[in-house]
């Protein structure tokens, strides 16, 4: 309580920071300090003033104990229930200080199956994940947004609707698995992708997305980057075919007719060892 008190003193910065950090490493020890931490009267209220306050040092460690608070599954729901704390969350993953560990927040509150839910339906978090895929510019940051999206499009209730209300998903995606040059942001973009194809709905739609197809069959013969492992090159190829494969169990025919050269790259790919 002593700590929580110097958190909310008005007149010195330095004494919330010092008093944040040691808050911060007793949340560390363990779930049962997090949980305790938590419930104690008055602190996740000083935790979202540090947020708003002029000290970026404070900014930033206020942010690690949200995160910290956020690895515990019996605060999940708590926490996104809090009155102004997923706002705080949303105003913190739109500043380049507090951007990645803001992210990684949302990823973990997702792990709560009615916190999905109420984010998936937020009218801000599913546009801002992915412009932070598209635009971010820390592979750690990237993955967490990814990450996160990509657990609503595992769920059938979601993955419909994450395609159809979303325009710029797809083309972020593609920019990522073709583009980007981290491998795991690479591969789970990749399997993002076969995701939205295994629902059956979906297929026609992203066989029609201008230049989509095309992009896909290219990746199978493209040179791979000189960072990526002839095998992790293999596992993003492997993905681009199954997805091509889900969408030609829609549109067969027409998919061969399109692009008379997918066979033969297809040939290509199965003949690497």
């Amino acid at each position: 309580p002593f700590l929580v008190h110097l958190l909310n003193n008005k007149e010195s910065d330095f004494l919330k920071e010092q008093a944040a950090e040691v808050l911060q490493t007793y949340a560390e020890t363990s779930d049962s300090n997090c949980r305790e931490l938590f419930l104690w009267n008055g602190f996740l209220s000083a935790l979202l003033r540090a947020l708003e306050g002029e000290s970026e040092e404070l900014q930033r460690i206020a942010d690690d104990i949200i995160l910290t608070l956020s690895e515990t599954n019996e605060n999940l729901r708590d926490m996104f229930l809090y009155p102004g704390l997923l706002s705080a969350v949303l105003n913190a993953v739109e500043t380049e200080l507090l951007m990645t560990i803001a992210v990684e927040v949302l990823r973990n509150l997702a792990f709560d199956t009615e916190n999905r839910r109420e984010m998936f339906l937020h009218p801000q978090i599913i546009p801002l994940l992915i412009h932070v895929l598209d635009t971010g510019n820390r592979m750690v940051t990237k993955e967490s947004a990814v990450r996160t999206l990509q657990r609503f499009a595992s769920e059938t209730e979601y993955c419909r609707a994450l395609f159809v209300q979303n325009e710029s998903l797809i083309p972020t995606l593609l920019k990522t698995m073709l583009g980007e040059e981290h491998f795991r942001v690479k591969r789970i973009s990749a399997l993002f992708l076969q995701n939205l194809a295994v629902e059956a709905q979906n297929r026609q739609e992203m066989f029609s997305h201008p230049g989509f197809i095309a992009a896909l069959i290219n990746s199978l013969e493209a040179e791979p980057p000189l960072e990526l492992e002839a095998e992790q090159t293999l596992e993003l190829k492997s993905c681009a075919l199954e997805t091509l494969y889900l969408i030609s169990c829609e549109v067969h025919s027409t998919l061969f007719t399109e692009y008379p050269q997918l066979e033969q790259k297809v040939s290509l790919v199965m003949e690497i060892p």
